[in-house]
């Protein structure tokens, strides 16, 4: 019987040992828990901090963007409304003299960028083509009707069914070659008046390769419709429409009057890019604006790391136009050192923290 007893005691200590050092390690959980939470919460706060300020970057560029497109989209519209407002001038005249035209036309001319034609074509059927021509003589004896040869160089026009001579245009001197130009005989003039005359409304074209002393740029021709007056069909609509008397047309510069309207806002750091249609496929590219805080640097020089970007769909007129625009390199990049801050200091309050906490651990254990 006592040997069994003393075999009972001599085990006992064996047995204590894995109790106690299993209570060791439960002792130094809290350690543990405190390490888990505080990694996990100076993590979380350190990744909503970068994702906050990103976001405060990209909210500030879309808010740059969107006020560059809308400076744009008003500068764009007074300059259709200036073939509008020729257009609307005819209608209420029944004659309008060369002079009359030059001087309703000057004021535009003088404060809208972009302008590099504004005309009045009337349309001359084949058997009032000679009556017309001296009519026109009186205020200019050169006057004549004509078109390109082959070789480009300016010829008497052709006998046609009907003609689209320029009858007015300004500024004159450096359009004066297109004074009694056929315009009609090119296609792209041809659809637009075809469509403005159909519908009865301002169209524009998609954009045309246009030179002059800067190189070749892009540019759009806006035409308006002018009938003669018709006292019938305004009493009976069910009449035949009325019959076309000529158009109001405009040439303009599309990046002369996008590079007018951001004068007006300082530089922020934005480039626009104006396609026709969609961006991507066949859109085609009409002008590019590049920021004035490139301090000189050439596009190519420069390596743009950032992924925002933003686009957004206007109407031109009859004509869609999408506007993509991106930040010049190193320009609304997001300044992440707060993060960074909140991350080392997380990190540091954690260490301190778990010291403290194994400290407690060891006092008690002992």
């Amino acid at each position: 019987m006592a040997k069994r007893v003393l075999a009972r005691l001599a085990i006992w200590p064996s047995l204590e040992k894995p109790q106690d050092a299993k209570s060791i390690w439960w002792g130094y959980f809290p350690v543990v828990l405190v390490a888990v939470i505080g990694v996990l919460l100076t993590l979380a706060a350190f990744i909503q901090s970068l994702g906050w300020e990103r976001s405060q970057v990209e909210i500030a560029f879309r808010e740059a963007a969107q006020d560059r497109i809308l400076v744009v989209q008003r500068e764009l519209k007074h300059s259709l409304g200036i073939v509008q407002d020729i257009a609307s001038f005819f209608a209420a005249s029944e004659v309008v003299d060369r002079r009359e035209f030059r001087k309703f036309v000057g004021p535009p001319l003088k404060r809208q960028a972009g302008i590099k034609a504004l005309e009045w074509v009337p349309v001359v059927l084949a058997e009032n083509r000679s009556a017309f021509i001296k009519e026109a003589q009186k205020s200019f004896p050169p006057f004549r009707i004509t078109e390109d040869d082959l070789s480009g160089k300016l010829i008497e026009s052709r006998d046609q069914p009907v003609y689209y001579p320029v009858l007015y245009i300004q500024p004159y001197q450096s359009n004066k070659e297109a004074l009694g130009f056929n315009v009609g005989a090119n296609p792209i003039v041809s659809t637009l008046f075809g469509e403005a005359e159909l519908t009865g409304t301002l169209q524009v074209s998609p954009g045309v390769p246009m030179m002059d002393e800067g190189g070749e740029k892009t540019g759009v021709m806006v035409a308006v419709p002018v009938f003669f007056k018709n006292e019938k069909q305004e009493d009976d609509p069910a009449l035949a429409s009325p019959e076309i008397r000529g158009f109001a047309l405009g040439i303009f510069s599309v990046g002369d009057i996008v590079e007018r309207a951001l004068e007006s806002l300082r530089s922020g750091g934005v480039d626009l890019h104006f396609y026709q249609g969609h961006s991507t496929g066949d859109g085609q590219l009409i002008y590019t604006h590049l920021s004035r805080m490139r301090e000189g640097r050439a596009p190519g020089t420069e390596v743009d790391t950032s992924e925002i970007t933003y686009s957004q769909r206007i109407l031109v007129g009859t004509q869609q136009w999408e506007v993509v625009c991106n930040p010049a390199a190193e320009k609304f990049q997001a300044e992440t050192w707060s993060s960074w801050v909140i991350l080392f200091g997380g990190i540091a309050f954690t260490a301190l923290l778990i010291t403290y906490v194994a400290t407690l651990v060891g006092t008690v254990s002992k």
